[in-house]
């Protein structure tokens, strides 16, 4: 359509002027709750122990991944697909007790902080074992 006079006004042209970004926040990757990583540096030359996979409670679920036991410290790394991900430190200087449930596969360990930390792995006579042992080392 050409503008002439006797045609009505065109509309006026909105504000085209750049407008100052909005900064929205982050959104995660995923709507569930990430479980930090407290992991404690290691040597990198430092070899474990023993290295079992393992599942590790946290809330409702048991997050597959694997242990390994350093002379100083149990380290739990789950599996990149869990809902839950990331590392866990527990460190053997730290744990106060001890104990095995029902089930023949899992038992739990206590921290002087209070927490319990559940576990399920085959072989749970020589992991238990060997954190008893590496104890009486530190």
């Amino acid at each position: 359509m050409v503008h002439t006079p006797s045609s009505p006004t065109p509309p006026p042209i909105p504000n085209t002027a750049p407008q100052k970004p909005v900064n929205y926040p982050q959104q995660p990757t995923n709507s569930y709750p990430q479980q930090p990583v407290n992991s404690y540096p290691q040597d990198v030359n430092q070899k474990p122990i023993l290295t079992k996979k393992a599942n590790l409670k946290r809330g409702a679920e048991f997050v597959g991944g694997h242990i390994d036991l350093y002379p100083d410290r149990l380290y739990f790394n789950s599996h990149s697909f869990n809902i839950q991900t990331g590392a866990t430190t527990i460190m053997l200087a730290d744990i106060v007790d001890m104990g095995t449930e029902l089930i023949p596969t899992m038992f739990w360990v206590k921290t002087r902080q209070g927490e319990k930390h559940t576990l399920v792995v085959w072989g749970r006579k020589e992991v238990m074992d060997t954190i008893r042992f590496l104890k009486t080392k530190l």
